[in-house]
């Protein structure tokens, strides 16, 4: 009772911890000063020089887009969750850009299902190119600017948007407070914002037929509460400057401006996936990533958060 009690108070955004948000303050730092560095985006063309997958050199001009906000996903192998992750979002973006790189499962059926469900919102696009994942021995060898960097497919997805204003959909986040993304995605389209929208998501695992959330990671060992919450989703406006760049092990969104952070918005569910993340990479971090899971100390999820996440997926069996 009491580790849920305090669960339910440090979750909230106003009682974070003090230095998680100095942690988030100084990645925001870091990701403005990387967008002087790196400045406009260049990569228009590919060194294949293959012009099916060359970037639109007005697609980071913000003056040339529609207002309102698109939602962009880049997807392999996501048939697990990938419905019900759009049907969350569906009512709150003005069109959601699916991006399929050579799954294989049942996803480009699912983005067709979908398209053909929503034609008024949906687009889908496939990029057959094979692409190089997080890890792999050859990864830094692969320039930016090649149709095979996991970067380049990354800015050529964010490039297929067409609203002034764009947020990330990964193919396992669910809403969970309808009310909080109505509210600010209602806020961006009557009002010019420059600045990064951050909606926090929570963890959600399952250890021993029970519902958790990480308290530490053994990865997490500075800042244990880090593992709780999952700041990937946000929403920006358009421009040269807002873009991928390559990064030691991971792609590294970067953008010139402020930030704000909301309550919590979204359930991350990539730990109930029948083969967690790692089926679109490599057995070594499909290692990497079920050692962190086996390893981690959890507590349970509140009762309120289970009750909002029966809403999407079938929690009955577990505690």
């Amino acid at each position: 009772m009491l580790a849920e009690y305090f669960t339910k108070v440090i979750l909230k955004w106003n009682n974070f911890p003090f230095l998680l948000k100095i942690i988030l303050l100084l990645i925001v730092f870091k990701r403005n000063i990387l967008s002087k560095k790196y400045w406009n985006f260049k990569n228009y063309e590919n060194i294949e020089k293959n012009i099916k997958y060359n970037i639109n050199k007005e697609a980071f001009d913000f003056s040339k887009r529609k207002n309102w906000i698109s939602l962009f996903a880049r997807l392999k192998n996501s048939a697990d969750l990938l419905e019900i992750a759009i049907e969350s979002h569906i009512d709150f973006y003005d069109e959601i850009i699916l991006v399929d790189n050579n799954s294989i499962d049942n996803t480009r059926e699912i983005c067709k299902k979908m398209r053909y469900k929503y034609p008024d919102k949906i687009k889908y696009y496939e990029y057959n190119e094979e692409v190089v994942t997080y890890w792999a021995p050859n990864r830094n060898k692969i320039p930016e600017n090649s149709v095979h960097s996991m970067v380049y497919y990354y800015n050529w997805t964010l490039s297929k948007t067409t609203y002034k204003y764009v947020a990330k959909l990964d193919d396992d986040i669910v809403v969970m407070d309808k009310k909080l993304i109505k509210e600010k995605t209602n806020y961006i389209r009557k009002n010019w914002i420059n600045y990064l929208q951050i909606i926090p998501q929570i963890n959600v695992h399952i250890s021993k037929w029970k519902l958790v959330t990480p308290l530490k990671w053994p990865t997490s060992n500075i800042l244990p509460l880090i593992a709780w919450i999952y700041c990937d989703h946000w929403i920006f406006p358009i421009s040269e400057n807002t873009y991928f760049i390559k990064w030691p092990q991971v792609e590294s969104f970067i953008f010139p401006f402020r930030y704000r952070i909301s309550n919590l918005g979204f359930f991350h569910l990539k730990w109930l996936k029948k083969k967690l993340w790692a089926f679109n990479q490599k057995w070594e971090v499909a290692r990497i990533i079920m050692d962190i899971n086996d390893n981690s100390t959890y507590i349970p999820l509140p009762e309120e958060y289970k009750t909002q996440l029966a809403k999407w997926v079938d929690i009955k069996g577990y505690q």
